[in-house]
């Protein structure tokens, strides 16, 4: 939307000015980082035949107890949005994120393994995310990875 970023698809950089529109496959690897400051990039995504479900609004709510740096509050509420949507990983992966900050590595544990069950891809997250570092020495932690 504006600002400028450099995607990674696949391995492969693509420079996107403001206003460029990036197409990417839904198998693909792919990451995002901005080379502007104040970039802003707009993501649509959607699975085919399948109408979009909003978040749970449980979900906002716990970004901003993350943001806020209540761990607590932040995965309370992502456990909400787990039970609500217990098949995304994105919302098991989050909890795990939240889980991990809070310093509850055996519920963080449960619910990355549950993220990486679902999506194979979220051991690319789970092995670079700053929110896991609390727990990257533990044995099952690894685990996850490997």
């Amino acid at each position: 939307m504006n600002g400028a970023a450099t995607f990674e698809i696949d391995g492969e950089p693509v420079e996107a000015a403001a206003g460029s529109l990036v197409y990417v496959q839904p198998t693909a690897t792919r990451k995002a980082t901005a080379t502007e400051e104040g970039t802003t990039i707009l993501v649509v995504g959607g699975v085919p035949g399948r109408a979009y479900e909003p978040a749970p609004e449980e979900a906002g709510e716990a970004l901003v107890a993350y943001n806020a740096a209540d761990y607590e509050t932040a995965i309370a509420k992502q456990l909400v949005v787990a039970e609500k949507r217990p098949d995304d990983p994105v919302a098991h992966f989050n909890a795990g994120c939240f889980a991990a900050r809070a310093g509850r590595a055996d519920d963080a544990i449960e619910h990355l393994r549950r993220a990486v069950e679902l999506n194979e891809r979220i051991k690319d997250l789970i092995s670079t995310d700053e929110d896991l570092d609390g727990i990257r020495a533990d044995q099952r932690f690894a685990e996850l990875t490997g």
